[in-house]
């Protein structure tokens, strides 16, 4: 598969068609929402770059590529403390749906100094590329020691940094970067590339195939749909809904943010119904006004961080369901 068979990104693939046509190829930053082919973009552009058709997607170094297995590829993504970074990285293969970072994972200076190391001898076969997925997760000393590393960029190595936070990506960095933008797809785009992975859905995020999948997809996307649509909750119905919740085979970080989806198609639908397919969101969206469903996704979101210290699951449970529209 070539990038330029993306669906949407027209300018980003525009770019680096440009690009290829030149000797030499200046680290590459991409920013822009979630979920719309970065990363893809990012792992086809090195295919194309080590393959010898130009990205065929069939040949010994694409498909080695696409298992990461090509001695000239290199991925960073954030981990936790104590993970696996190889074992992370198979999540963020071609054709998967990334997995939602959760707040303790971060890029961490130990890997950041072995791509130093690799980018001081030359390339084993072909192309050298290294792929940061969610750059704006890298410790400041992983920054620190990536900035020595691209201010003199070897004629064999590219950088490719991606992000969907470009002001959390120092000045430093992006000065050395040429950025490349990617945009919410249309609603006929996305309604391609669905149709193109077997999704036939009411239930979409606008603009982001990768987040509609990832939620549609989610263990708590029932379960946050059910809660959603029954909210408001009576004072009298809390407690039992905070004793089914408060089970440990709940993931309430899933949970929060499978939530916050649903609020943030709520807003949608009372900005713009004619994004939203979905009849009872419409519907629910007529009963809630603008400022009560804001403050809902400010508090979710005030919930999402606190989750990881905070002393009371029951409390984190009732904070929760008041948070509800």
């Amino acid at each position: 598969m070539r990038f330029e068979s993306i669906i949407g990104q027209s300018r980003a693939k525009r770019i680096l068609n440009n690009l290829l046509k030149r000797p030499f190829i200046q680290n590459l930053l991409f920013t822009g929402p979630s979920g719309v082919g970065k990363r893809t973009m990012a792992l086809l552009f090195a295919q194309t770059l080590n393959c010898p058709n130009g990205g065929c997607g069939r040949c010994r170094n694409c498909l080695r590529i696409e298992r990461f297995t090509f001695p000239d590829l290199f991925l960073l993504v954030p981990i936790s403390s104590g993970e696996s970074l190889s074992e992370r990285t198979r999540d963020y293969a071609l054709g998967r749906v990334a997995p939602s970072l959760r707040q303790n994972e971060l890029i961490n200076i130990d890997h950041v100094r072995d791509i130093i190391i690799e980018a001081q001898h030359p390339p084993v076969e072909g192309r050298r590329v290294v792929i940061i997925i969610h750059a704006h997760r890298m410790r400041y000393e992983a920054v620190s020691a990536l900035l020595k590393v691209i201010e003199e960029q070897p004629n064999d190595t590219i950088f490719i940094l991606t992000t969907p936070q470009l002001s959390a990506i120092p000045e430093t960095i992006q000065s050395r970067c040429q950025i490349v933008r990617f945009n919410y797809l249309k609603p006929d785009e996305l309604t391609t590339v669905l149709k193109q992975k077997g999704i036939t859905t009411t239930t979409i995020i606008p603009g982001s195939p990768g987040e509609t999948i990832r939620f549609i997809t989610s263990n708590s996307f029932e379960l946050s749909r059910e809660l959603f649509l029954g909210s408001p909750y009576p004072d009298r119905k809390i407690p039992s809904l905070i004793d089914q919740l408060r089970s440990p085979t709940n993931d309430l970080r899933g949970l929060i943010q499978d939530l916050l989806h649903w609020h943030q198609l709520l807003l949608y639908a009372r900005i713009n119904p004619g994004l939203i397919d979905d009849h009872e969101i419409i519907s629910k969206a007529k009963k809630v006004a603008e400022e009560r469903i804001t403050k809902s996704i400010e508090n979710l979101l005030q919930l999402n961080r606190a989750i990881d210290y905070h002393p009371n699951r029951r409390l984190l449970i009732y904070k929760l369901l008041r948070s509800l529209c």
